[in-house]
């Protein structure tokens, strides 16, 4: 029995002298051997020490800078535009582009990168306002045709805007000079901004009855394919102002304003005189319709 019980006690102690030798081995390799994942995830906390004070410093400064600008836009659309801002969060989700992350260390160096592109994108944004305001405090400012040439103005009444569009009646790609506005036979037709008529034009062909008004600044507006006219050469207007009716005089393919705006003798897309008339929202919708619309109405 003795016999036995040392063989038993023999054995158990062998199996216990091997598995702490198997557990000091593995403890001293784990500390003196790193495998290739160890490695990896060493050099990415690295990496994480080296970069994650400079993303947090510059995002502390996106954030301030964000919400100091979202302030001055808050502002200026309820002073200026009458309207409520369009939302920032929004916008950013807007302009994101989704790309296929690999590895985490990309994820680091894209966010430093990203974060050093942002706050240059808010030193840019600033400098565009302090121009904005400085404009706005000199005496040689003029108020640009900011009011629309039709009232209660929608995206689904907006046609063609500038740019080489097909002509219905040639039935191929001409230059188009302004914007097609739909609306029906009648409809006021309204002065853009503060000017003095400088010519009043009656006819069957062209651009048909149409009115052109000189404003501060070296804008002009012209207003086509009028039904009647109201306007009186050299007489001054207000903006606002009805100069006429919408109508499809000339060649004209449906009954629609045509609107035009130059600045010292250079074409503008009338598009981007609208936001004061409409809200953000119905304005990107603008926007986005003209710019799709291929064939323009005269």
């Amino acid at each position: 029995m003795n016999k036995y019980l040392k063989v038993l006690l023999w054995i158990v102690g062998g199996f216990a002298a091997s598995l702490m030798l198997s557990v000091l081995y593995y403890t001293l390799f784990a500390l003196l051997v790193s495998t290739d994942v160890e490695k990896a995830l060493k050099e990415e906390n690295r990496l994480y020490e080296k970069y994650l004070p400079h993303i947090q410093e510059n995002a502390e400064l996106m954030e301030r800078e964000l919400a100091y600008l979202q302030g001055r836009d808050e502002a200026v659309y309820r002073a200026v535009f009458k309207a409520e801002a369009p939302d920032v969060n929004r916008m950013i989700a807007a302009g994101l582009e989704l790309e296929d992350i690999k590895g985490r260390i990309d994820v680091v160096k894209r966010a430093h990168i990203q974060s050093l592109r942002t706050a240059e994108s808010a030193r840019g944004i600033e400098e565009c306002w302090k121009e904005v305001f400085d404009s706005l405090a000199s005496k040689a400012y003029a108020r640009p045709p900011l009011v629309s040439p039709i009232g209660d103005l929608q995206f689904s009444s907006v046609g063609a805007s500038v740019g080489d569009k097909l002509s219905p009646f040639y039935k191929m790609t001409v230059r188009h000079d302004g914007l097609d506005i739909v609306a029906p036979a009648g409809t006021p037709v309204l002065a853009t901004a503060d000017g003095r008529v400088t010519k009043v034009q009656k006819s069957s062909g062209g651009k048909g009855n149409m009115v052109e008004i000189t404003h501060a600044g070296g804008y002009v507006t012209r207003y086509a394919h009028l039904s009647t006219v109201k306007a009186v050469k050299g007489r001054s207007v207000k903006a606002g102002d009805v100069i006429g009716g919408v109508g499809d005089s000339g060649r004209s393919f449906t009954t629609h304003l045509h609107y035009e705006i130059l600045k010292d003798g250079a074409t503008c897309d009338p598009n981007h005189y609208l936001y004061c008339s409409v809200n953000p929202e119905e304005y990107l919708r603008i926007l986005i319709k003209s710019a799709a619309s291929g064939q323009s109405m005269d």
